[in-house]
Formats: structure tokens, C-alpha cells, sequence
């Protein structure tokens, strides 16, 4: 019996996550499951959101620097084995479904690349699956599924390897450079 094309390109991301999890160990599979279900990993963001709000001022009064000094360690503990973490600064993974977009190997942070292929794997690292097609699968699962489609600023990256949690405490995180005229939200740019 043959598959219609949307059923084959479902079996074949099934079949190519599938394949990255076997190759990768236990703790490998548990951060897919994770990201896969990232209830209990949006409602961690949201008490984080609560405590990093009141720590804004705190930050402030030590030094954007020296708290990021403080803070980093801490970060890396939790984030780097949970999303493969990159210090970016600037965390936007509550909107990309608890996936990391800088672990693309193109560090694209506003949807992927046009060399995504038809099976869902990237362009760069065939063996391996899009982060923005695992992104948006992952959105579905979260309340913040609409972001998806926000378009982020690029990169800061002064902020490389400092704390997002004090940039995103002091509100620098959001700080862009430019006019700030033009779209914010896919949903502008996109005819419909």
C-alpha cells in the first residue's frame, strides 16, 4: 500500500528523529523526550520568568558583567545538557518550542534555511534533522505556539557566553539596533 506524499514526509522526520535518538545514548533520548514534551519545561520558564523579573534591579546595582560572571555557571549547569545550550545571551527558546535555534549550524534564529530537504534533515548536516523543523513541531506543544513566527533580531553578539538570564532580567536581551520600523511577526511579511 503507498503512502500519499504528507503521510511519507511524517514517516520519514519520524523515521530520521528516531534514527538520532538511537544513535545517541540514554541521556540523548530523555533531552528528545523532553523537548518533546515541553509542558513541564515551559511551566520551569514561566516560575523563572516570575524570580528573574525581581532580580532585575539586583543585576543592575552588581554589574550587568559581574552578575552575568555569577549566573553563567548556574545557566550552563541547567541549559547546556537539557538544549545544548550555545551562551547566545539572548535565549529565545520558549518560542522555538525549548529548542535551541543556535544549535543550527548556520545559527539562523527566524526560521530555517532554503536547504531544508524534503525529508526534514539539514542541508549542512545531512545525518542530521532541521532544529526549525523540530522547532516548529515542538511550538504545537506550547503556549506559545504564536511566537514561532516572531521575527527575532539578530544576534548580539557582545552578548555571546554571558547569562541570558541577566539579560533577559535587565532587558537587554530585547535591545535592537536600527529604527525598529517593519514587520515583527511573520504573519506581516506573508501574503495571504
Amino acid at each position: 500500500m503507498s503512502l500519499d506524499k504528507s503521510e511519507a514526509f511524517t514517516a520519514q522526520t519520524e523515521a530520521l528523529r528516531l534514527g538520532d535518538r538511537k544513535e545517541r545514548g540514554l541521556w540523548r533520548r530523555f533531552r528528545f523526550f523532553l523537548q518533546d514534551h515541553p509542558r513541564p519545561l515551559e511551566w520551569a520558564w514561566k516560575l523563572a520568568q516570575m524570580v528573574l523579573r525581581r532580580m532585575g534591579r539586583p543585576f543592575e546595582w552588581l554589574g550587568v558583567k559581574r552578575a552575568s560572571r555569577w549566573v553563567k555557571p548556574l545557566e550552563e549547569i541547567v541549559k547546556r545538557p537539557i538544549f545544548d545550550c550555545q551562551m547566545c545571551g539572548q535565549c529565545i527558546l520558549h518560542s522555538t518550542g525549548m529548542t535551541c535555534p543556535m544549535t543550527c549550524p548556520k545559527k539562523l534564529r527566524n526560521g530555517p534555511c532554503g536547504g531544508v530537504r524534503m525529508d526534514g534533515s539539514c542541508e549542512v548536516t545531512p545525518e542530521a534533522a532541521c532544529i526549525w523543523v523540530k522547532a516548529v513541531e515542538r511550538s504545537r506543544h506550547t503556549s506559545y505556539h504564536l511566537d514561532i513566527g516572531k521575527l527575532n533580531p539578530p544576534v548580539d553578539w557582545q552578548l555571546h557566553e554571558t547569562a541570558s538570564w541577566v539579560t533577559f532580567a535587565v532587558g537587554r536581551d530585547e535591545v535592537t539596533t536600527g529604527s525598529g520600523r517593519g514587520p515583527h511577526h511573520a504573519a506581516e511579511v506573508i501574503s495571504k
